[in-house]
């Protein structure tokens, strides 16, 4: 008789799983000049140029204090570039550099890897049944997230 997985194994196991990503991600990236919360934010001006720190702070889903500290590192880093709007002299506009755009291209290389690394052992059926899976969770937890605002 097969024994019942429970709740806490599977999110043992997704938590493991999390952890050995990040962990791989550190592997690949060690030597970068770059932290993790800098790759979210080239990625977001990579996509979209010009933001306010507002506007950084609402789509990294972070404090406006905590995005003004990370644009600050990055600044200093040379990886992204602050300019008065010109507009509104309130509001400094946020963009990536010429090497932010560069260490962003190469962190895409190094993420490709991480993801054919993760994925290289899944056949079609796997990658199928893990989307479903995946899509399952995903609903549900955005339907009680929506509930618990």
């Amino acid at each position: 008789m097969e024994q019942m997985i429970t709740d806490e194994q599977l999110f043992s196991y997704v938590h493991q799983t999390q952890a050995l990503i990040m962990r791989r991600i550190y592997q690949l990236m060690a030597g970068s000049c770059t932290m993790l919360g800098q790759y979210k934010l080239m990625f977001l001006l990579h996509a979209q140029p010009n933001l306010s720190q507002r506007e950084i702070a609402d789509l990294l889903q972070i404090r406006p204090s905590s995005a003004g500290e990370l644009i600050e590192r990055a600044v200093k880093a040379g990886i992204v570039l602050r300019v008065r709007d010109e507009k509104d002299n309130r509001v400094f506009r946020v963009s990536n550099t010429e090497k932010g755009e560069q260490v962003f291209a190469d962190s895409m290389k190094k993420f490709s890897q991480i993801t054919r690394e993760m994925f290289q052992s899944f056949n079609d059926s796997d990658r199928t049944q893990m989307m479903n899976l995946l899509v399952k969770m995903k609903t549900g937890l955005e339907e009680i997230c929506q509930t618990h605002q």
